[in-house]
């Protein structure tokens, strides 16, 4: 309840994402040679996905497509 308050109180924006995300996008962030041993991976329609252990690389794809400030 609090961060919700808090984020409504400065005009930002929760954002939920998938916990499974492509093995492309964590070899893109670079995280897949750094974290591939401690992450959890299943396969589905021949595509390696990986639960997602950090938002970062989630939310620059949600940053790359939009609006950036108020002036945009």
């Amino acid at each position: 309840a609090f961060v919700r308050e808090t984020l409504r109180e400065y005009s930002h924006e929760e954002v939920k994402g998938p916990m499974l995300m492509d093995r492309g996008l964590w070899e893109t962030s670079g995280h897949w040679d750094k974290y591939s041993d401690a992450m959890v991976t299943t396969e589905a329609e021949n595509r390696e996905y990986a639960i997602k252990p950090m938002n970062c690389p989630g939310h620059v794809q949600i940053f790359s497509q939009g609006v950036k400030s108020y002036r945009d």
